[in-house]
């Protein structure tokens, strides 16, 4: 059927000139969404998240409405069968959150790590509002290793005349990178920061692991050395179960004996 949702809220007053986004990370399945009663846009599919530009309609230093409207299919209309449409959530059911960015911004940073060459990429997106001439600019990119270390540069970032984004790669090397591990899941952060004249500065910021994941020879391979891993999966009947079913193949994954898988059942 279908819910609404509303609440209030306050904008400080420095977001007075910056770019604000709405951000929601799912609501299944159709939104519609205002603030202050001005329609600033919609989405549809439950599983994937968007944004949602709202600078012309919200208020910085004063209060806001947020009011979101949200349709879900009845049983059996759904456009996707997932495991949300067979226990019937509805709704907003991730996070949600306001941004404020310059109006030239990063749009997104990925980190592709390599830990056999000791460098990790970072593939970073800029957006600007105007695209009217070419710019430079100063990356300020700043990585912190999961021990505290700094290690910091600069990098040029082109924006052609007339697009309105730029994106760029930059391979960085480590000296004595620290490896994501199973039982030591440390993060890298990377923060990718820059000023344009007459512009507010805009920063952005992604975590990482050093970590590298294969399958060769029947194997699983974490950073170059075999992991062993047991997995399951819901009854694969036409509608699915509560039955786990443990999957043991391939060898060395097989358990040893039947008592072990008689063990295992009880």
């Amino acid at each position: 059927g279908t819910a609404w949702y509303e609440r209030r809220f306050d904008l400080p007053t420095d977001y007075r000139g910056k770019r604000l986004v709405l951000v929601f990370e799912a609501v299944k399945h159709a939104a519609k969404v205002w603030v202050n009663g001005t329609a600033v846009g919609g989405h549809e599919g439950g599983q994937t998240a968007f944004q949602i530009d709202v600078t012309n309609a919200a208020n910085p230093g004063t209060n806001n409405t947020l009011t979101i409207k949200v349709t879900d299919p009845a049983e059996g209309l759904s456009f996707f069968m997932d495991t949300h449409s067979l226990i019937n959530v509805s709704g907003i059911w991730r996070h949600v959150w306001l941004e404020a960015t310059g109006k030239t911004h990063v749009t997104y940073i990925f980190a592709i790590p390599n830990i056999d060459n000791r460098t990790v990429t970072l593939q970073v997106g800029v957006s600007r509002a105007v695209a009217t001439e070419a710019a430079n600019l100063k990356l300020q990119i700043r990585l912190k290793a999961p021990d505290g270390q700094m290690l910091e540069r600069q990098e040029t970032l082109a924006l052609n005349a007339g697009t309105a984004s730029g994106s760029g790669e930059f391979p960085i090397t480590l000296n004595r990178p620290i490896l994501w591990e199973l039982d030591a899941p440390q993060l890298y952060q990377a923060q990718i920061s820059f000023e344009e004249s007459g512009q507010e500065p805009d920063s952005a910021s992604v975590e990482f692991g050093m970590r590298k994941i294969e399958g060769r020879g029947g194997r699983v391979y974490l950073n170059n050395a075999p992991i062993y891993i047991v997995g399951g999966g819901l009854d694969p009947g036409p509608y699915g179960g509560a039955v786990d079913i443990n999957w043991h193949l391939p060898p060395p994954y097989a358990l040893p004996t039947d008592e072990q898988i008689q063990h295992d059942i009880r």
